[in-house]
C-alpha cells in the first residue's frame, strides 16, 4: 500500500510541476492548428474568443506611422507584447494572412501591433524600414510596458525578417527585444541576388552548389526594390515598369523596355540576365553607388551577430522558391548558438503551411512552444499589471 502511496505521489507531484509544461504544448499544438486555418474554423478559435482590432499612431524619424492593434478578446489580459512585420505584399497589413495570423497570436494570449510599412505596400525594402521597426519598439516599450528590458518580441515574414533583426540590433532599441521569430528571411544580399538571377544558393561558401528555379515573384521583387535605390529617375521609372509587367504577366516581354536603359538601370539589367553563379559578385560590385549603399545596410552578413541580444527562432521551408532556406541555415551558423533555434520545414511553402508530416509537425511544435516560453517569460503590458 506504501508503494502505491509513493508512486501516486510522485504522479501528483509530476502533474503539478509539469502542468505549465504540458498546457504549453498543448497550447503550441493549437496555436499551429489555427495558423494552418487562417480564417478558418480551429479548436483555439471555438476555446477562446476573438480579439478587438484598434488602429494607433506613432511617430517616427520625420513623420507620423500607423499599425494595427490586436488585443485578446473575451476579457483576457495579454501575456506579452509583439510586432507582426508582414512581408512585400500590396495589402500590407492588411492582407487576409497577417489579420488572420495576428488574431492567432492574440487569441495567444499576445498584444499585437502590426505596422503599415508603406515600403512593403509598394514591394519594396528599405532601410528605413529599419528606423521604423526600432521608433515601433520604443513607442510599445514607453507606452505599453513601462520600457521594461527585453519587453518586446518581433514576428516577421520573408523579406521583411532582415529589417526586422537589424532593428532587433538597434543600439537604442536591443534591451527591449526579448525575441526575433523570423519566417524565411534572407541573410546575405549578395547570396540572395545570386539565387534570384541563377538560381544557383549553397550552405555557405566552402559548400556544393545547389540549383532550383526562383520564383518569379520574387526576382522581379528585388528588381523592383533595386530600381528605388537609383538616381537616374529614367532608369528608375523603366525598371519599375519592367518589373510591374513581370509581376502581372511572369511571360511578358521587356526587352523593349531594356533597350531603353541608360548607365545604372544596364548595370542592374546585367545582374538580371546573369547565369553564372560565380559572376555575381563582380556585377554587384558594378551596380550603382546608390544600390550598393543600400544592400549594404540591409545585409545581415556584414555585421557583428554578437550585437543581436534577443532569442533568435529561424523557421525555413526547405523546398521555398523565394528565399532559399540556405540563407537561414547561414545566419543560425553565425548567431549566438545558446540563442539561436533553426527549424527547416518540408511543408512550409515560403511562409505558408502546406500538409505536415509527424516530423514536419513536431518540428513545427517546437518552434512554436519557444514562441510561448519567450511569451511566459516577458513582463505584461502596463494596463494587465496588478
Amino acid at each position: 500500500m506504501r508503494r502505491w502511496f509513493w508512486i501516486a505521489a510522485l504522479l501528483v507531484f509530476a502533474m503539478v510541476a509539469f502542468k505549465p509544461v504540458l498546457f504549453r504544448a498543448v497550447e503550441a499544438l493549437l496555436v499551429i492548428e489555427d495558423v494552418a486555418a487562417g480564417p478558418g474554423a480551429s479548436r483555439l478559435k471555438a476555446w477562446r474568443a476573438a480579439p478587438g482590432r484598434e488602429e494607433i499612431s506613432y511617430r517616427v524619424p520625420g513623420k507620423t506611422n500607423t499599425a494595427d492593434v490586436y488585443r485578446p478578446g473575451g476579457g483576457e489580459h495579454a501575456r506579452a507584447t509583439v510586432i507582426v512585420v508582414p512581408g512585400i505584399v500590396r495589402l500590407g497589413k492588411d492582407d487576409p494572412r497577417i489579420v488572420a495570423f495576428a488574431e492567432t497570436m492574440a487569441r495567444s494570449r499576445f498584444l499585437v501591433f502590426v505596422p503599415d510599412l508603406q515600403s512593403l505596400r509598394e514591394l519594396s525594402i528599405r532601410s528605413e524600414d529599419v528606423d521604423e521597426l526600432s521608433a515601433l519598439t520604443w513607442h510599445i516599450a514607453s507606452k505599453e510596458t513601462a520600457g521594461a528590458e527585453k519587453s518586446v518580441g518581433i514576428v516577421a515574414f520573408s523579406y521583411a525578417a532582415g529589417p526586422a533583426i537589424l532593428a532587433a540590433m538597434n543600439p537604442q532599441t536591443r534591451r527591449l527585444v526579448r525575441f526575433v521569430y523570423a519566417i524565411g528571411t534572407y541573410y546575405d544580399i549578395i547570396s540572395l541576388g545570386t539565387y534570384l538571377t541563377t538560381g544557383y544558393f549553397r550552405e555557405g561558401p566552402d559548400r556544393r552548389w545547389q540549383r532550383r528555379t526562383p520564383s518569379s515573384y520574387a526576382t522581379w521583387v528585388f528588381v523592383h526594390s533595386s530600381a528605388a535605390w537609383l538616381k537616374d529617375p529614367t532608369d528608375r521609372r523603366i525598371l519599375k515598369a519592367m518589373s510591374e509587367a513581370k509581376l502581372a504577366d511572369p511571360d511578358a516581354d521587356v526587352r523593349g523596355m531594356a533597350a531603353q536603359l541608360g548607365p545604372e538601370g544596364q548595370a542592374v539589367h546585367r545582374l538580371l540576365v546573369n547565369r553564372d553563379p560565380e559572376k555575381t559578385p563582380l556585377l554587384v560590385s558594378e551596380l550603382p553607388a546608390s544600390v550598393l549603399a543600400e544592400f549594404h545596410r540591409l545585409d545581415l552578413r556584414s555585421r557583428n551577430m554578437a550585437d543581436l541580444k534577443a532569442t533568435l527562432i529561424l523557421i525555413h521551408g526547405q523546398d521555398d522558391t523565394l528565399i532559399p532556406y540556405s540563407e537561414s541555415v547561414r545566419l543560425a551558423a553565425t548567431a549566438d548558438a545558446d540563442r539561436t533555434h533553426l527549424f527547416v520545414i518540408r511543408s512550409l511553402a515560403h511562409v505558408e503551411l502546406g500538409s505536415s508530416g509527424v516530423l514536419d509537425l513536431w518540428m513545427l511544435s517546437r518552434a512554436c512552444y519557444l514562441l510561448l516560453r519567450e511569451r511566459d517569460a516577458m513582463p505584461p503590458p502596463v494596463a494587465n499589471r496588478a
